[in-house]
Parts: C-alpha cells; sequence; structure tokens
C-alpha cells in the first residue's frame, strides 16, 4: 500500500499543468485530480492478484495465531482447574435451557 501511494505521488508529480492555485476553483480542480489519481492507483491494486494472495496469506496467518493464542490459554485455564470458552458456552447454553423450563413453569402454575 505503501508502494502504490508513492507512485500514485509520483504520477502526480509527473502532470506538466497543474490549475490555478489562486481561486477556489483551480483548488477543487487539483484536489480531484489527485482523487483521481489516487483512485486509480488504489484501485488497481485492490483488483491485482498478488493483493488478493497477500490478504489471502493475512487472514490465514491471522487464523493460525488466533488458534495458537486460544491452545495457549485453554492449557493455562486447565492448570489453574478453570473452565475454557467452550466449557463456559455450554454452561450457558444449559442455563438458558433452564431459564425457558422454570418461565413455563411459571407460566403453567399461574395459568391454574
Amino acid at each position: 500500500m505503501n508502494q502504490t501511494a508513492v507512485q500514485a505521488f509520483v504520477n502526480l508529480s509527473k502532470k506538466q499543468k497543474f490549475p490555478d492555485f489562486s481561486s477556489i476553483e483551480g483548488i477543487k480542480q487539483y484536489q480531484n485530480l489527485v482523487i483521481d489519481i489516487y483512485e486509480t492507483s488504489f484501485t488497481s491494486l485492490f483488483q491485482s492478484k498478488d493483493f488478493s494472495i497477500i490478504v489471502s496469506d493475512l487472514m490465514n496467518n491471522y487464523s493460525e495465531f488466533k488458534k495458537f493464542i486460544e491452545n495457549i490459554s485453554n492449557e493455562s485455564l486447565k492448570n489453574l482447574n478453570l473452565p475454557n470458552r467452550s466449557e463456559i458456552d455450554f454452561m450457558l447454553k444449559d442455563l438458558q435451557e433452564l431459564k425457558r423450563d422454570v418461565n413455563k413453569l411459571k407460566k403453567n402454575s399461574f395459568l391454574k
């Protein structure tokens, strides 16, 4: 991304004719010129095969890192005799079911 920004700046500096900066209209024309050049540069970057490969590799590495951290934390929790994430999720599911059953029982007892 840094190389693309530098390349866009180089492309901007190669422009032979710049608008007059003494008027607001000239400044707006320059602003539009800068936006167009940067938009073209970054659009080509985002559509490139290399960018998609790099992003894919980055996401895969992040996923592996996340699994690695989860394994470390699970081992630490196990050593401390504390529940891990999956055990807590299971307990929360059971708790929700119990709440639902209690609410059903309360409804039935009040109706009779």
